[in-house]
């Protein structure tokens, strides 16, 4: 409730009374300033209505006192108004002083007007549709709440009376800050600007407000703080939407290629884009205020820039100026064509708008080239950029002008919405289009970015490199709008194409080339493991083409593969390729196929094709085909160039057996070779790694007991797969030119073996198996010759030769030949698997071979089949018979040894005397061995062994049993 108006007025005296004290609250009741009833400028007396100058003779008069303390009385205002006040009076009478009045002036009109007063403002205050003012005592608590504060921060005047302000409306990282400054305020600091604030309503949400602060004391003392609070959301969302705009503005501008500038009359940049600043080395904020001059630009060349500038601005039209500037980051000196538009701001003042297109390459081409102006501006023209713009909420998109030329369409003939815009993408494409701008929009990628097709008025469809981004979010920071621009892209993608035709079809026929038919071969081998079925790959090479070409010229010749390759393709069936490789070679790919059988129409098809009488300028031209043919899939792993080679290799088949026919692809016999010489590469790098041993494999006389001779048997120590026996690898390289390296290179470690045996007291001869074909060659005995020479140490007739029966047999005069020139030399011969043969008496008659070697299969079966035994016994009378010696091998146990002495067979080897072993081995063993007891001691007079004959050691190479 608002106070009374009060003033107060002390007077000592009667009859002249004076005013010796008077309130500064005088001067608001009665307008006249307490000095002046100080001085007596104004009196008492004088200010009294005349109707009331009684009471005034009352309250001084001695004995005439009015009755009651309080009464009404009429005072003149300083501005001539009259007004009735309350008076209430008092006397004081202090001890020896005179007696003083105490006039009470309280204006009750005053104060019913202050009333009213309060009360209109107050319903001003709480009826102020969009003025929200809250009122907080010293704690901060709420006094007063209007209807506007109801509906801005979402409290009611009930909720919120009593409520904290910080508790209130404060968000919470202000709430201590904001408490601070009231209580400092409160507590007589400094007053609370007025200013922007971000608050939050009952929800928690922000509330932007202009908040200014009133502090006043009430009648108490007390301070109160008073805000008026305006809600500037909506100016907010508009500043938002304003930086926006420049930023959107600001975005294209950066985003022109060409350097873009606002200059003042002056010639100074007020503006300019981030193609300016590259090109001063600059930025562009630095670059506001200054001219070309300040940033490195020949003086000569900035005064012709804003002479230029001046003389447009005067004429008032827009020009076109080709003029340089230098690039202050390289020094280069560029030429530009700078289109100048003059422009006036908002105060009337001359401006200009630059924008310079860097020119300086076109220049130096139409230069060099001495190209018109016409093809210049044409090429500038076609440069320039198609912007679109699209605003989310409104689904409006703006497009500049190229970009509608760049369609052929008329500005404002396709509608500013997404639908029109969407209906110009080509049908196939729009789906991909959608996807790229979803990408977009959901944040899985920050740049748009898309090559599609877009169709023109003329419904013709033109390739563009389409690119955009967001350049404006909501609050929810959700994309707003999107800005991009596309360039007409067509002619690259012509040449693109064009470059992919040459690059995987034949110029000459129009079929694939061999990079196309690379692509066809491995779909269709993709295709065929899917479906289970077999393709065929048919190489096709011309017969007779050569001649036709080398007698009717290259140009008859190529209009003849052209027109059999026509007729090849219409051979073929939907899904099947033919290709050319280069010159008379074609290639076709056949699929879908059940089997092998399945494909032999086609390829008869072809051959036919290929063979037909072709007709040119009344010549008829013949040519045959050679073709060769292989499937997929096989059943090793196989590759398209395997494909190739094989259908290549099978087609030279067909040349060779007579040409105008096909081959097929023989994959077995193929995968048989690859093995064999797979397996002669690793035993010739096998042989340089030194990874051939040699085993020894004692040979005795079972009847005295004595060791005379060893079994040398070759093994590979293979690096992963072990100690490998004969077997495994001999009978890949026989025939080879390798079998003859390592029979040499065994003779030579057998030799170097008998040296070193003979070095430690062991005389042991060594025999080596040789080959047919190495025993052979023209110079064997010459080559035999140089070995021994390497070897000087080893005793004359320690080395022996051991030859198959059969080879023996092949070529009989010239091995005759060979052994008696290796006899020659202090070598002699054994016949090895004597019996399995075919000799007659009179070839072994002739054979200078000492030694006769039973077989080791009639050896091992003697025990149980009378026919084997007989065959031994057989052989033991034809070494007695032509004086050669007995060796018997096999002898695998105790039974076999005990019957080869009944048999009169002395001299033997096998298992069942000792395995082979390691050379080192050798020198202990021989020292150690005793016959069993058991053997005996049997007289035979069936067969005289040479017993006191020199022990015979032999090495066998091509027996894969040992």
């Amino acid at each position: 409730m608002t106070q009374p108006l009060t003033a107060t007025l002390r007077f000592v005296g009667h009859t002249s009374p004076q005013v010796i004290a008077a309130s500064e609250s005088i001067s608001a009741l009665l307008g006249f300033a307490a000095a002046q009833f100080l001085d007596g400028s104004v009196t008492w007396t004088a200010l009294v209505h005349l109707d009331d100058q009684d009471i005034t003779e009352r309250l001084f008069a001695e004995d005439r006192q009015p009755a009651q303390r309080s009464c009404n009385i009429r005072l003149r205002h300083q501005d001539g108004r009259i007004r009735c006040v309350k008076l209430d009076y008092r006397w004081e009478q202090p001890d020896a002083q005179p007696a003083v009045l105490e006039l009470q002036l309280t204006d009750e009109q005053a104060q019913q007007a202050l009333a009213e007063n309060e009360h209109r403002f107050k319903t001003i205050f709480d009826q102020l549709p969009a003025v929200s003012v809250q009122g907080y005592n010293r704690a901060r608590q709420v006094i007063f709440w209007n209807h506007a504060s109801e509906i801005l921060y979402g409290y009611t005047r009930e909720q919120a009376m009593g409520q904290r302000l910080e508790e209130l409306i404060i968000p919470q990282p202000m709430r201590q800050a904001v408490a601070g400054f009231v209580t400092d305020w409160t507590n007589g600091g400094s007053a609370i600007p007025a200013a922007e604030l971000t608050l939050q309503n009952a929800k928690g949400q922000p509330v932007e407000v202009f908040s200014s602060h009133v502090m006043f004391t009430d009648t108490q003392g007390e301070p109160e703080m008073y805000c008026v609070d305006t809600d500037i959301s909506q100016r907010k969302q508009a500043d938002q939407g304003l930086r926006a705009s420049e930023s959107f503005l600001r975005t294209i501008i950066d985003e022109i290629p060409d350097p873009l500038v606002l200059k003042d009359q002056q010639g100074n940049f007020l503006l300019c884009n981030q193609a300016t600043a590259r090109l001063y080395n600059t930025t562009p904020a630095a670059m506001v205020g200054k001219h070309d001059g300040d940033f490195g630009v020949p003086q000569d060349l900035a005064d012709a820039m804003r002479k230029s500038t001046l003389a447009i601005m005067a004429r008032g039209v827009a020009d076109i100026v080709f003029e340089d500037s230098r690039d202050a980051a390289t020094g280069e000196l560029r030429h530009y064509r700078s289109i100048k538009k003059p422009l006036k701001d908002c105060n009337g003042q001359d401006q200009i708008l630059v924008v310079a297109q860097d020119i300086t390459d076109v220049i130096r081409v139409q230069r060099q080239l001495k190209e018109s102006e016409l093809r210049l501006l044409h090429v500038l023209e076609v440069t320039r950029e198609s912007i679109w713009d699209w605003h989310l909420p409104s689904g409006t998109v703006q497009h500049n002008r190229q970009w509608f030329e760049a369609l052929c369409y008329a500005e404002g003939e396709i509608a500013s919405t997404m639908q029109g815009f969407v209906s110009l993408i080509h049908p196939d494409d729009r789906a991909q289009v959608s996807q790229r701008i979803n990408d977009l929009l959901e944040g899985t990628v920050t740049q748009y970015n898309s090559e599609h097709r877009m169709l023109r008025k003329d419904g013709q469809a033109i390739w563009v490199r389409d690119r955009g981004q967001v350049v404006q979010r909501d609050a929810q920071d959700k994309p707003e709008r999107l800005v991009g621009s596309f360039t007409d892209i067509t002619l690259q993608k012509a040449q693109q194409q064009y470059l992919e035709r040459i690059a995987h079809y034949d110029d000459l026929t129009g079929l694939p080339n061999r990079v196309l038919l690379a692509d066809r071969m491995h779909q269709a081998m993709l295709q065929a493991k899917r479906r289970g079925t077999r393709i065929a790959v048919v190489y096709l090479d011309l017969d007779g083409f050569k001649a036709i070409n080398d007698r009717h010229g290259h140009a008859m010749g190529d209009r003849l593969l052209a027109e059999i390759a026509t007729r090849l393709k219409l051979v073929l069936r939907e899904g099947d390729t033919i290709a050319r490789l280069g010159g008379d070679e074609f290639v076709a790919v056949l699929v879908d196929l059940a089997d092998v059988d399945d494909s032999l129409a086609l390829v008869d098809r072809l051959l036919q094709g290929a063979s037909h009488p072709t007709v040119l300028d009344d010549m008829t031209l013949n040519v045959s085909a050679s073709m060769g043919v292989s499937f997929y899939p096989q059943t090793d792993d196989t590759d398209a160039d395997q494909l190739l080679r094989q259908a290549d290799q099978a087609m030279y088949g067909a040349k060779l057996a007579g040409k105008n026919r096909y081959q097929l692809f023989d994959a077995e016999h193929d995968r048989t070779l690859r093995v064999k010489n797979e397996s002669i590469g690793r035993v010739h790098q096998a042989l340089a790694q030194q990874e051939f041993v040699l085993y020894y494999q004692p040979k005795v006389n079972l009847r005295t007991g004595k060791v005379v001779g060893a079994e040398a048997l070759i093994r590979w120590q293979h690096p992963e797969r072990g100690l490998l026996a004969p077997a495994a690898f001999l009978a890949d390289i026989e025939g080879h030119a390798l079998g003859i390296a390592l029979g040499e290179w065994v003779i030579s470690t057998a030799l170097q073996q008998i040296e070193t045996w003979s070095a430690q007291a062991l005389n042991l001869a060594v025999s080596v198996n040789i080959a047919a074909h190495h025993l052979q060659q023209a110079n064997f005995a010459k080559r035999l010759t140089s070995l021994m020479a390497a070897h000087p140490r080893v005793p004359h007739g320690q080395l022996e030769l051991e030859v198959l029966e059969t080879t023996a047999l092949e070529e009989l005069d010239a091995v005759v030949q060979v052994m008696l020139e290796c006899a020659q030399l202090g070598v002699s011969f054994a016949l090895d698997d004597f019996g399995t043969g075919y000799s007659s008496l009179a070839y072994l008659k002739r054979l200078p071979a000492h030694t006769l070697k039973i077989d080791q299969c009639f050896i091992r079966d003697m025990l149980d089949d009378p026919e084997d035994r007989a065959i031994v016994e057989g052989v033991l009378g034809l070494a007695k018979a032509f004086s050669r010696q007995a060796v018997a091998e096999g002898a695998e146990t105790q039974a076999h040894c005990k019957m080869l002495l009944q048999l009169g067979c002395d001299l033997a080897q096998g298992y069942g005397i000792a395995r082979p072993m390691p050379a080192e081995q050798m020198p202990q063993w021989c020292a150690n061995w005793r016959p069993d007891p058991a053997w005996g001691r049997t007289s035979v007079t069936r067969c005289d062994a040479d017993a006191a004959g020199q022990g015979t050691a032999v090495i066998v190479l091509a027996k894969a049993s040992s």
